[in-house]
């Protein structure tokens, strides 16, 4: 019971997150269309209060790190974290959107901390050796330059679980209604039954919680995009919402939306309130993973969103609105 309590408490590589209502909409997007991006501010109006969780620390057991732009902490190699291109500055931010940087373009090797996104770090943190850092890729991105790329590959990344991911913390005074964004897989080979891809919402240190929940320092809804269709792990403070098919459509950018408030009330019962901070995760990863074919993937996230207001494409934005 306390090795498992340990687990929900960390929150990291088992972390699970509430999902409801995604909406699917594949896109053909071969020639990186530049459509608006979902990037904003952490104090945009409309969601007055938001406040920035700062920088984590470094190094301290059970503190989340900033990826560093040495050896190959950012995964498989450096020469993948690419300069600006001349389109990073051309997609603009959204009113009301929480996420810093939700477009991944404004980042530069020589300021490293104008990135907000960061991972559970190799080092510092109790499941570590579970997590792998993301890359920042020119390979895909639904608008702008660039987008956020998980790289999974069992050979030369074994273990029997995987967590390729990104993390933003944020303080709002509320619980935003909507989270968003377009996910891409270039590539996908199960090697493992439970092997999916996912978003997570950690609400910690909420003043309302689930019955029986008092005593655990969080709870959460896992939002599962692909790959799964029944709880991939068991944990009491996590519950799961299924809104993607079991293997992943390839090649097509993919929006999906959920409905937080929602969300929360159907799997647990209850929203969070005067919450002391949230965590959001985008991850692909698998679980108990024993032996078998290679378990491989590439999935890209783009232009996220946190907020207020729905961000579903309209009719003239949706797939084959031009046919």
């Amino acid at each position: 019971m306390t090795n498992k309590l340990i687990e929900i408490i960390a929150g990291g590589s088992l972390l699970v997150v509430l999902v409801s209502g995604i909406v699917a909409q594949p896109q053909h997007t071969p020639d990186k269309p530049a459509r608006a991006s979902a990037r904003g501010e952490a104090h945009e109006p409309g969601l007055a209060g938001a406040r920035r969780k700062p920088a984590p620390n470094k190094g301290e057991e059970g503190e989340w790190l900033r990826p560093e732009i040495d050896e190959d902490r950012w995964g498989v190699r450096d020469t993948r974290m690419p300069e600006p291109s001349a389109q990073a500055d051309e997609v603009p931010d959204v009113p009301g959107n929480l996420f810093e940087d939700a477009s991944f373009e404004r980042f530069t090797k020589k300021n490293p901390e104008t990135l907000p996104w960061f991972h559970l770090a190799p080092r510092g943190w109790r499941h570590r050796g579970e997590w792998v850092p993301f890359e920042l890729s020119e390979m895909q991105a639904h608008s702008g330059a660039r987008s956020a790329h998980l790289h999974m590959n069992s050979d030369t990344q074994p273990g029997f679980t995987r967590v390729h991911g990104l993390v933003q913390e944020l303080s709002p005074d509320h619980l935003p209604r909507y989270l968003s964004g377009w996910y891409y897989v270039d590539d996908w080979q199960r090697g493992a039954t439970r092997q999916y891809i996912q978003t997570v919402v950690i609400a910690r240190g909420s003043k309302t919680t689930p019955e029986g929940m008092s005593m655990l320092p969080n709870f959460q809804v896992a939002m599962v995009l692909a790959g799964v269709q029944e709880p991939p792990v068991d944990i009491p403070n996590r519950r799961f919402h299924f809104a993607g098919p079991l293997e992943p459509v390839t090649g097509e950018w993919h929006f999906f939306e959920f409905d937080l408030h929602q969300l929360f009330d159907e799997l647990w019962g209850v929203e969070p309130e005067d919450f002391e901070s949230m965590r959001i995760f985008f991850e692909t990863r698998y679980d108990q993973r024993v032996t078998g074919p290679s378990a491989k993937a590439d999935v890209y996230f783009d232009d996220l969103y946190l907020g207020d207001e729905s961000r579903a494409p309209s009719e003239s934005e949706r797939p084959g609105s031009g046919d």
